[in-house]
């Protein structure tokens, strides 16, 4: 072990064994017990499913509201949401904090002058400003997004270089922080899921493998919702989809993949 690698460990454990949590988790990634691990972690998925249809005024609750009958009247139209609202809101604060690119400046005038100039166009290659405005109205949406900065090597120059990629549940990621008493992030982390026509799969390879599951435990997967539906398995159960909503009807429990596998272990 180098000394670099000695110093890293040293600066590790005195965080972990200051803060206990992250132990458990560095040794339950280390174990590759990722449900454990995640359990350790924040889990917003309920409030961002939430945020999301209050974004939306075609999935806003108050548009399900139905219209007051009135005998012998023409029946009483319940208010509806005419605009955008909240997306409104957003792109306004949006245009307070971000609306000018942020301005960079040095802080140390002895410093290099070539090198903070290769900075600042590095930020402008990797198009820095807007991708902060895709977090932020993102974020302004769904409570939460984050940036992840992917190091790679470009095949035509040989060189190393960065992609910014912009993780949202709209953009198909499920995100899990971990943050200390004082609001410090810890540890962070996010995984995806793929689309299969309308719906999505995040612990399968698919829609057949999960079928295949369920199968093999005895069970049976039909395409509708019905009386005789046990649960139905939906990873937006905030979802205003026409299955989400006959399973509600009916009292069918709507539960996620995780709590699928949960319940199977």
């Amino acid at each position: 072990m180098n000394f670099l690698d000695r110093l890293f460990t040293f600066f590790q454990n005195k965080t972990l064994n200051a803060l206990g949590v992250e132990r458990d988790l560095m040794e339950l990634i280390k174990a590759k017990d990722i449900s454990r691990a995640m359990s350790l972690m924040e889990d917003h998925d309920v409030e961002v499913s939430k945020a999301l249809c209050e974004y939306n005024p075609k999935s806003h609750a108050v548009m399900g509201r139905r219209d007051k009958t009135r005998k012998g009247q023409e029946d009483y139209r319940t208010e509806k949401l005419p605009r955008t609202r909240q997306r409104y809101i957003n792109e306004v604060e949006l245009f307070f904090l971000l609306g000018n690119p942020i301005k960079w400046k040095v802080s140390d005038e002895s410093g290099d002058a070539d090198a903070f100039s290769a900075y600042k166009q590095f930020l402008r290659e990797i198009r820095f400003d807007s991708k902060m405005r895709q977090a932020k109205r993102l974020a302004g949406a769904e409570t939460q997004s984050a940036k992840l900065y992917h190091i790679y090597r470009d095949e035509a120059t040989g060189l190393p270089w960065v992609k910014i990629v912009v993780l949202s549940k709209a953009n198909g990621y499920t995100l899990r922080p971990m943050f200390d008493q004082y609001g410090n992030l810890l540890a962070f982390g996010c995984g995806y899921y793929l689309k299969e026509g309308a719906g999505t799969v995040e612990h399968f390879a698919n829609r057949k493998e999960l079928k295949e599951k369920i199968e093999s435990l005895g069970g049976k997967v039909t395409g509708s919702v019905s009386k005789k539906t046990n649960y139905l398995i939906n990873n937006d159960n905030m979802s205003s989809s026409s299955k989400n909503k006959k399973a509600k009807e009916l009292g069918i429990p709507v539960i996620t993949e995780e709590e699928f596998l949960s319940m199977i272990e």
